[in-house]
């Protein structure tokens, strides 16, 4: 790799991982357990990964390569857009869709491997000097560390097309295992008065800013409040009913509590509660 000096006037490594760091950190703050993987798209392994991928796609006959960039040539998979329920003449290219600059047969195409730009980092692993797509890079890894079939794979609702449709159509199409994930699912978005919440937009809430208020409790209580489908509004009035809420868990598990004398300990509460997790993960 190039070792590069972009604006911020450190290499490329050591500025992610100052936001690996923070996002490790705000989890942590936040209560939620470690993964048990967190792969790189910069690792050596993990590139190679990617390449073998788009090599494999390329016997398969998927690919094709326009001013040495690799392209999925989505005419060959006839049921592209099964995810997102979309057929091939109602897919356009839009916000989107990967509508670089980059030379294609088809404007509905995406980008395997990009050619190499000034100022770039680029790597060799076997497609050309160049970098990974966006989205094979995720097949790549999720094929390397967990398996060429998973049993379930989520992502926002912004995702599901065309990412995870991309992901599909790369991983099935190199692999020959279908389906690649045997559920999905799409959480709704964040939203802060009438908007998604987003940087682009400008109307952020971080999760320091929120939990110089609140608990990290309270807020895993506020996304649990909601179908995990469903658009979530953050208000301060919404996390203050969520602290209440968790202070009558505790209440009920202190000595002498709802739980300890029974009424939320029955027999049937444990297959009561998987029964609402096994229908849509119902919280």
């Amino acid at each position: 790799m190039n070792e590069i000096q972009w604006k911020a006037g450190v290499p490329l490594g050591e500025y992610t991982q100052r936001w690996i760091d923070a996002f490790e950190e705000d989890a942590r703050a936040m209560g939620l357990e470690p993964v048990e993987e967190s792969p790189r798209a910069t690792e050596t392994a993990n590139l190679q990964a990617m390449s073998d991928m788009i090599l494999a796609l390329k016997a398969n006959g998927h690919t094709y390569e326009s001013d040495g960039s690799t392209y999925f040539k989505i005419s060959t998979l006839p049921e592209y857009g099964k995810l997102a329920h979309l057929d091939h003449e109602g897919i356009k290219v839009g916000a989107r869709i990967d509508a670089d600059t980059y030379a294609k047969d088809d404007a509905r195409d995406f980008v395997l491997w990009k050619a190499t730009k000034p100022g770039e980092p680029s790597w060799d692993m076997g497609c050309g000097h160049g970098r990974p797509g966006w989205h094979i890079e995720c097949s790549a890894m999720s094929v390397e560390h967990l398996g060429e079939a998973l049993d379930i794979h989520g992502g926002g609702q912004d995702l599901q097309f065309p990412h995870h449709e991309n992901e599909v159509a790369q991983s099935e199409a190199a692999t020959g295992v279908v389906p690649f994930a045997k559920y999905w699912m799409h959480n709704g978005l964040l939203r802060l008065g009438e908007e998604k919440m987003s940087k682009s937009l400008g109307n952020l809430v971080t999760i320091r800013e929120a939990l110089a208020k609140h608990t990290g409790d309270a807020l895993r209580m506020l996304v649990l409040t909601s179908n995990y489908r469903s658009p979530l509004t953050y208000t301060e009035e919404a996390l203050q009913g969520a602290e209440r809420g968790v202070e009558r868990l505790r209440d009920a598990l202190k000595p002498g509590g709802a739980a300890e004398g029974g009424a939320i300990n029955g027999a049937g509460c444990r297959d009561q509660f998987i029964a609402a997790m096994d229908d849509d993960f119902n919280t």
